[in-house]
Order: C-alpha cells, then structure tokens, then sequence
C-alpha cells in the first residue's frame, strides 16, 4: 500500500481527530497482528508496515497486499502497534527506529506503559484472546486505553472508537488488575472445563454445553454472586463428602476442589478439617 501523505501529528491531537491519514506500523505477526490489520484496513485506515523477527511468519499479509519486514526496517508509521509478547516487549521496542513524532503502543493488559522506551507512547489494551484462525470482531471487544500525556491518551481514545464499540481510559496498575481478573474468568475458566471433561472421558464434552452456557448467561444477567449455585452454597455436607470420596486418588484435584468450595462459601472450613484429603 501506498504512504500517507505527510501529517502534522501534533496539529491531529489538538483537534482529537483520529480519521485523519495517519498510517499504521504493525510490530509482530502472531494472532493479534493478524486480528489488528484486517481490523485497521476495515476502518479505512492506512497500515503500511508490518515488521517482523521472522518472515517465515508474516505469509498471511500477502491477502492483505503487504509484505513481511524485518525489525531493522525503520518504522514510517505515526502509530506503531507492538503486537509482542509480554515478555520481549522492551526489547523489541528498543530494537525499532520510529520518527520522533511517532506514538509507540503496546497492546499487553500485564505490561505497565512505563515499559516502553519512547517518550510518546500509549496502550490499547483488547480484553480478548485471539484463536489461531478464528475471526474476531473488534467492534464487540472492550478496549481500555492510556497515554503519555493528555493529547495522546485523547487521540488514542478517539482511534480506538474507529476499532470498537466499547472504549474506555484505564491507567496500568487498573489494567494490571483487570488482566487478573481476565485470567480468572475466561483461562482458569477454561482448564476448569479442562478437569472437567476429564472426569467423564466416556462422554463427550459437548454434554455440558447447555449447563455452561446457562451459568454464564446467568452470571452476566444478574452477576456472578447471584448465579452461584451448587453444593458448597448449599453446604451440601454428603455432596461434598461423596465427590471429595471420587477424588481421593488425585490429592491435587481435590485441594482445588475443597478451596474453590471453602471460597464459595467460608463456613465450610470446619467441615474441610474434618475430611481426609481435603
């Protein structure tokens, strides 16, 4: 694709104006940067880079009518998106050369913007994971943004509202949190499933499926609290005590078993003490 005709970035933050033609660098070519492109082009914005440590990785942009880069390429993009894991997140983004005028943002909900080496840098942070293969739509996604200064965190606010429906401002320690909270309620959720379908191998885990999909409508309708159901709510005494009897060879299992039912409900602690295993 062609470049964006030259732009005076500061002039587009005064206005808040994200529509302008600024043009977009993308840092990674894993499943987020292979979500974030579609979704950049879709809005009618200008991506004409995507930088990548391995080329072999980047084959998926041909549909896009670009080409893999190698990270040494410098950076001509005024937003350059680091779709990087967490942990190579700083040295990727010492490794870039980017124009003075450009904004650096990261897309981690565990990585503070402090991370990064720039001084005009942002966060859009997706609360969502990416399926290898598997079409997301943005403009369901919830995106919680931060600038550097207020100029910045105002025109990423207004980018972010081209991309999805759902936009709000979130500082780094808030968003720490809420990427906790994204661990609980969606990967410990899933190995959950996980244990679960263990348990009935002679099944298939498609069995659960009107059970799972009711507790999560539930939980969503009225909350989580109120959608609490089961055994440990109820101090369901021989419940508890037959189920933690199936889970007498698998100690580690049953552990996670008797803590989740003492934090649904605390006053089964004395009855715990009292089972072998637990």
């Amino acid at each position: 694709m062609s470049d964006s005709p030259p732009v005076d970035l500061q002039e587009a933050f005064d206005s808040n104006d994200a529509t302008q033609p600024f043009s977009h660098t993308v840092v990674g070519g894993g499943r987020l940067a292979q979500s974030l492109v579609p979704t950049l082009l879709g809005a009618g914005l200008v991506v004409n880079q995507v930088l990548v440590r391995d080329p072999a990785k980047g084959a998926w942009l041909a549909r896009h009518g670009l080409s893999p880069m190698p990270l040494s390429t410098p950076a001509k993009g005024q937003w350059v998106w680091l779709c990087i894991s967490d942990h190579a997140l700083q040295e990727v983004a010492q490794l870039l050369t980017v124009a003075p005028e450009a904004v650096l943002i990261h897309v981690s909900g565990a990585s503070p913007l402090s991370l990064l080496p720039a001084s005009r840098k942002g966060v859009v942070y997706p609360l969502q994971s990416f399926p290898a293969g598997q079409f997301v739509d943005w403009r369901d996604i919830p995106l919680f943004v931060e600038g550097s200064d207020d100029a910045i965190t105002e025109a990423l606010m207004n980018l972010a509202k081209l991309l999805s429906q759902s936009v709000q401002q979130m500082d780094s320690p808030s968003r720490l949190r809420l990427h906790l909270g994204a661990v609980f309620a969606s990967n410990f959720v899933n190995h959950l499933l996980q244990r679960a379908a263990e348990l009935v191998p002679e099944l298939p885990f498609s069995v659960y499926g009107p059970l799972i999909r009711n507790q999560i409508a539930q939980a969503l309708k009225v909350g989580p609290a109120a959608a609490q159901t089961g055994p440990a709510l109820r101090a369901d005494y021989n419940t508890l005590a037959a189920h933690l009897q199936l889970l007498a060879q698998d100690s580690a299992l049953a552990e996670m078993y008797a803590n989740i039912s003492q934090s649904i409900n605390p006053s089964l602690r004395s009855f715990w003490e009292t089972q072998p295993g637990a």
